[in-house]
């Protein structure tokens, strides 16, 4: 693969991927812990109807389910801990691309600056699909692991 195939085709596609996955972790994480803030905060004024009419017990008890619901999903998910592992990564992926472009740093006085990029990219990639795969719960999950963790 040739260097600006591989920039092109590669390492902006892993850029864009991990970007990407970063921003949908993150909404989802701040959606769903907003939502489970307000609704928590709900509760007690909720409280204070029931004495109203008891009806508002039906609501309480829904209330209180979806903020476990909630909280099960992001902590199902990974939210926070996906968002910010993909941030590191694309951060990564960056910098190592433009002290690449720059020749700086390990690419200053390289005799092959492009080998050791794409090393070093590679590497990063493969770290992260490494721990993704160690992380799933059994062997049928790793044998379907893909380029990007997922």
């Amino acid at each position: 693969m040739e260097e600006k195939e591989y920039l092109e085709q590669r390492l902006n596609d892993q850029l864009k991927w991990y970007g990407e996955k970063s921003k949908i972790y993150k909404k989802r994480f701040y959606c769903f812990r907003i939502a489970t803030i307000v609704l928590g905060a709900s509760i007690p004024v909720l409280t204070g109807f029931v004495s109203l009419w008891l009806g508002w017990l039906r609501v309480i008890a829904i209330v209180g389910a979806l903020i476990a619901v909630m909280e099960g999903l992001n902590s199902l998910w990974q939210s926070q801990e996906n968002w910010i592992r993909y941030r590191i990564i694309a951060e990564n992926l960056k910098h190592e691309k433009y002290m690449y472009l720059t020749k700086t740093g390990i690419y200053r006085n390289a005799t092959d600056g492009f080998a050791d990029l794409v090393e070093r990219v590679e590497t990063i990639i493969s770290s992260e699909n490494i721990n993704w795969a160690n992380l799933q719960p059994n062997e049928k999950t790793n044998k379907g692991a893909n380029n990007h963790g997922e």
